[in-house]
């Protein structure tokens, strides 16, 4: 039971642990419900099977215990996913029945039942005849031979697969066919939102093809409006020509010795656009064409070359190539013979149509004097966090290298919720639920709040490394002390905050160790190309927003800068406006309460104002803790001035009251 999870072509259990399980299927399919299923299975099916295995000698685990959860879970599974229902055959609304048959082919027979019923001579359509029509068909149902009867529902069955004939067709749309579609519109917008409009075809009475325009849209949703078909009357008109139009031509297609008409015909593709790619996957470029061509047209035709090319440079089946860094230095990723002279490689969607010219024929010249294979090179591409590496051509001798070995996940993949499950209660009052175990995993004891005399240790909670990470490269706000209408700086985090830089200020090499220089200048200054988390601690110091490099599809977003604004990383504090958490508001609190236990609630809420700063990101690493700790002093003396003072507050009112 303690196995890895099995694959889909092998079995889960036994022989003779499926013999065991069937056992109680047959009562387990008579419950309809899902509600009477669940409860079944873990009040009677779970506790039987597992004592059945545990008398066998197969360990199932104590419950609460991993291995116990994998077994409940895994018989859940396999239960919902085996023991299933037939499904039922759905029934659609005018679906042909006997009596319908009946009343299609046997008229006469009617009209002589409902003259017996009535005991006189009455008209078709009249409404006596109205009155009595469904119980004379009732009568000649049950009145049927057996072999009769088999014949109808022959017929009906035939009707409901093939199509009801046309005579039957024709009353049945002019007697149902209108309401029908509006209550399926009704239905459509229940059910889903959804407003249609609909144009019927159809053969009348007498032959004639009619059409008709079906508009509920304002009525379904509450609007009072003019109909579409009034407030756009010629369009509908036309649209109601050229269905008549259409549907004739698909009825004489229909007639013997015509061509029947192809429901999705298969169009021949432009040649001229397509980029056909050879066994070795190296794109072939289409022939120039013989008319002009589209804008969009040409920018397919240069971006499916490109990614082509990246893909046999990187190995990679699904990848694009990285048009923001491609346009920051086309010669760290292309050689120049492969780029015609005066033009910029981008995303094809910003070349102008004359540079979209001028490089396809530029490719195409290439080809035709030195082959499909050596039209275009990418010589580097970018591989993730280690940058820009040489690109390698494994389908090309002399570029021949062993693949690269991918790394192993840390940790497995998150399959919560990935079926079905439900809730076992197999012993006692505990429950197992199969779809998460968190839910069984005790929760951790709360830290011990410190007291105001005695501050919380350096060491204690321990802080996340990635924390740690970020709060390198962070400058930690002062504790501020309101006092009046003024914010003091309290002497003890400010003397914090004074080693922290100290000793804790990053080197402009740390900031951008990732970072790839760009080749562009802004205003004659050197430029550095940066990632998000450096950009948003240049938008927490001040530095105007600049927009990202490269495109939504070329991964993490990069942006350029100069050198420049890499120094506020090290001089300018964090601006108060800019990214930077709110600052606490304390509450007006009634003056009867304040006199009771105010120094712990104060402590309590300045402290998780101080959380809430680390978590913003404005105070980190051990600073972070080092200004707690200050910051809980702080609160501490400001809850035992407002004590004294509450206290004063009274004796005095208790004077004037005296």
């Amino acid at each position: 039971m303690s196995n890895p999870p099995p694959t889909r072509k092998a079995s889960v259990y036994s022989s003779e642990e499926l013999a065991q399980l069937n056992r109680y299927r047959d009562e387990y399919m008579t419950y309809k419900s899902s509600m009477k299923r669940t409860d079944f299975l873990k009040k009677k099916l779970g506790p039987k099977f597992f004592n059945w295995c545990t008398t066998r000698g197969k360990s199932i685990g104590e419950p609460g215990s991993a291995e116990f959860k994998t077994a409940v879970k895994q018989l859940s599974n396999w239960v919902y996913n085996t023991w299933r229902l037939p499904k039922k055959e759905s029934r659609c609304r005018g679906t042909v029945r006997v009596i319908d048959v009946v009343r299609a082919t046997m008229a006469e027979e009617m009209d002589a039942e409902v003259k017996k019923i009535l005991k006189k001579d009455v008209e078709r359509g009249s409404p006596e005849y109205f009155q009595q029509q469904n119980k004379a068909l009732s009568n000649i149902v049950q009145n049927l031979p057996a072999a009769e009867y088999a014949r109808l529902q022959a017929m009906a069955k035939e009707w409901n697969e093939k199509g009801s004939p046309p005579e039957e067709q024709r009353r049945t749309t002019e007697k149902h066919g209108w309401k029908r579609v509006q209550r399926n519109d009704v239905h459509r917008r229940r059910d889903m939102g959804m407003v249609c409009l609909t144009f019927m075809a159809y053969h009348a009475s007498d032959g004639d093809l009619l059409v008709l325009c079906q508009d509920n849209i304002a009525q379904n949703m509450g609007a009072v409006a003019t109909p579409f078909r009034i407030e756009y009357e010629a369009l509908c008109t036309e649209m109601k020509k050229k269905l008549v139009n259409y549907v004739t031509m698909l009825e004489r297609s229909l007639q013997p010795g015509n061509v029947k008409y192809v429901e999705e015909p298969e169009r021949d593709p432009r040649p001229d656009l397509q980029v056909i790619l050879d066994e070795e996957g190296f794109p072939q470029l289409p022939e120039p064409p013989s008319f002009p061509q589209k804008h969009e047209e040409l920018v397919r035709i240069v971006r499916k070359f490109l990614n082509a090319y990246y893909r046999l440079a990187s190995r990679y089946t699904e990848r694009a190539a990285p048009y923001g860094a491609l346009k920051g230095d086309n010669r760290k990723f292309v050689d120049a013979e492969y780029i015609p002279s005066g033009l910029t490689l981008q995303e094809p969607g910003n070349l102008k149509m004359d540079e979209l010219k001028k490089l396809l024929n530029f490719w195409r010249e290439r080809e035709a004097m030195y082959g499909v294979r050596n039209t275009f090179r990418f010589a580097k591409w970018i591989r993730g966090k280690e940058g820009m590496v040489a690109a390698i051509y494994s389908n090309l001798p002399r570029d021949a290298a062993p693949p690269r070995t991918r790394r192993k996940r840390k940790s497995k993949k998150s399959t919560k919720h990935k079926g079905e499950t439900a809730e076992l209660e197999l012993q006692g009052d505990e429950t197992f639920d199969s779809r998460s175990n968190a839910s069984f995993t005790p929760a951790p004891a709360p830290a011990p709040t410190p007291t105001p005399e005695q501050p919380p240790m350096l060491s204690d909670p321990p802080i996340d490394p990635i924390l740690l990470k970020i709060g390198a490269f962070i400058t930690p706000q002062p504790v501020y002390q309101t006092v009046g209408d003024e914010q003091v700086v309290d002497p003890s985090a400010e003397q914090v905050i004074a080693e922290r830089n100290v000793s804790d200020t990053p080197t402009q090499s740390t900031f951008m160790e990732d970072a790839t220089p760009a080749a562009a200048a802004i205003n004659g200054e050197p430029t550095e190309r940066i990632g998000f988390e450096v950009m948003q601690r240049l938008r927490e110091r001040g530095y105007p927003d600049v927009p990202s490099d490269n495109g939504p599809v070329e991964g993490h977003p990069e942006y350029i800068v100069p050198l420049s604004a890499l120094r506020l990383l090290d001089v300018t504090p964090p601006s108060p406006h800019v990214g930077s958490a709110p600052k606490p508001v304390p509450r007006k609190r009634k003056r009867k309460k304040q006199a009771n236990d105010a120094s712990g609630k104060r402590s309590s809420r300045n402290s998780n104002a101080l959380m809430y700063q680390e978590a913003q990101g404005i105070l980190t690493g051990p600073s972070a803790l080092a200004n707690s700790a200050a910051g809980t002093q702080i609160c501490s003396a400001t809850a035992t001035r407002r004590r004294s003072a509450t206290s004063n507050s009274v004796g005095k009112r208790a004077t004037r009251r005296r």
